[in-house]
């Protein structure tokens, strides 16, 4: 088997970057073997018996996404941070052409970091409200009916709108 290891340090406490690994690599396809909060987890993902699926960047991809590789994460706080440090076992029965394994790794590794990063963005409060507040007026209308003709009439008024009758 061969490894490759490659660092990240990022500013956010243990216990949440334990949570962030987690999502990223199940999100990329692979399986939580084990995992002791907050510390260390061991993924695996893919096959020994992987068929090589072509040449070029885009059959490059495919294979890397189905070759056994065992990824083993240790999660520590430091100085500057919390430090993530990801070791990959790639099977040796796979053939690692070009150097294009190493190149993964560091990729992955750094979308990791990308992922962690964007996870953690704080949005900056906005001083002007979203919506504005909606002033409600209650106001009660009483009517009494005319003594004339009994149509329903509003207090304020002097004379019937029906009969033309003073109501005062």
């Amino acid at each position: 088997m061969t490894k490759y290891t490659g660092s990240i340090t990022v500013n956010i406490d243990v216990n949440t970057c334990y949570d962030l690994v987690l999502q990223y690599f199940t999100s990329i396809g692979f399986s939580l073997r084990n995992g002791v909060k907050p510390n260390n987890l061991i993924f695996e993902r893919g096959s020994n018996w992987t068929a090589d699926v072509g040449i070029g960047t885009e059959g490059f991809e495919k294979e890397w996404r189905t070759k056994k590789i065992r990824v083993e994460v240790n999660i520590t706080s430091s100085t500057s941070g919390t430090l993530i440090t990801c070791t990959y076992g790639i099977s040796a029965l796979m053939l690692d052409m070009f150097g294009k394994d190493r190149t993964r790794v560091d990729k992955d590794i750094m979308e990791l970091k990308n992922c962690i990063n964007n996870a953690t963005k704080i949005v900056p409060s906005t001083t002007t409200p979203i919506a504005k507040e909606r002033e409600v007026i209650i106001k009660e209308i009483v009517k009494i009916p005319c003594k004339y003709c009994g149509t329903l009439v509003e207090i304020t008024e002097n004379k019937c709108p029906s009969c033309g009758g003073n109501l005062k």
